[in-house]
């Protein structure tokens, strides 16, 4: 899911009985927003577009980092994200969803 206007695919995420309910945000090529509705959802990944490279702003990376941790959801930053794409404060983030 990268775009604004594919918000909706997670909805249908939640009705599909599975253990781990994921969302990759890659590549994450536009800002998504401040309240994305991740209900249901167990783990939450970002990445970078990697060929032809283009990086997300570090501020769209951070607002989902921020949305996920505030409802205790594992975060997953990619390694194809540049320095310049990470918010500072969080750094890498590599983290698991329990199952």
């Amino acid at each position: 899911m990268n775009r604004k206007a594919d918000l909706w695919r997670i909805d249908g995420l939640r009705n599909i009985d599975v253990k781990v309910k994921f969302v990759s945000f890659e590549p994450l090529l536009e800002n998504l927003g401040e309240d994305i509705n991740l209900d249901g959802v167990s783990w939450v990944i970002v990445g970078a577009q990697t060929r032809p490279e283009k990086q997300p702003d570090h501020r769209w990376v951070a607002s989902l980092t921020k949305q996920a941790m505030s409802r205790d959801i594992p975060v997953f930053l990619k390694n194809n994200l540049s320095d310049s794409a990470l918010d500072e404060t969080f750094g890498v983030i590599q983290e698991f969803p329990k199952v």
